[in-house]
């Protein structure tokens, strides 16, 4: 059960029990469509997470490039047909940032699904999204809040569990990163 304390963890868990409240989240969100856009916002607003909603992947890179502290979790549609798609949107949050990213999509295909879990991702909803999947949401961010305190008591950097700074890339970095990728290939640079 999410929060509760054993003899085994019982460090982890008063820490973030005591610190961490799903109320007023902040969320990226990010879906082409701005009826969906406008249909997701409400519900997530309904589950007391605090909303920005972007319709553009690119536009929610440069949001979280401009603005690196301002989010704990990023919801993206997988599907975007112009621009990033959720697989390099789901590499550059959740595992250059370490932000937690939950990934929606109409598309319910198991190696869809598998692709986005093996490429990072929390958790995979099936649109239509419903309010019962996204006021649970929360617990992507408190299970990354819990292992990053492990992390950092492990190592011996904080008895109290403290997270490490996200760093971000310089804008030459990243495209001479991108540059990179798109020669080898996006599946040949993924690992196995």
């Amino acid at each position: 059960m999410v929060g509760s304390s054993s003899a085994a963890g019982g460090n982890k868990s008063k820490l973030a029990d005591e610190e961490f409240t799903p109320v007023g989240m902040r969320v990226l969100l990010i879906d082409e469509s701005t009826t969906c856009l406008k249909i997701i916002t409400k519900l997530l607003l309904n589950c007391g997470y605090k909303v920005t909603p972007k319709t553009a992947a690119q536009n929610a890179v440069e949001e979280l490039r401009n603005n690196p502290w301002s989010y704990d979790m990023v919801l993206t549609e997988l599907h975007a047909p112009a621009g990033i798609d959720g697989f390099n949107l789901l590499q550059y949050a959740g595992t250059d940032m370490d932000l937690p990213v939950v990934v929606f999509s109409a598309d319910d295909d198991k190696r869809t699904v598998l692709k986005c879990v093996n490429s990072g991702a929390c958790d995979y909803l099936v649109k239509p999204l419903r309010h019962e999947e996204l006021k649970n949401i929360w617990q992507h961010v408190y299970r990354r809040k819990l292992r990053n305190g492990r992390r950092a008591a492990a190592a011996g950097n904080s008895s109290k569990g403290e997270i490490k700074k996200r760093s971000t890339w310089p804008k030459e970095l990243h495209e001479r990163f991108v540059s990179v990728v798109l020669q080898l290939g996006v599946d040949t640079g993924l690992a196995n």
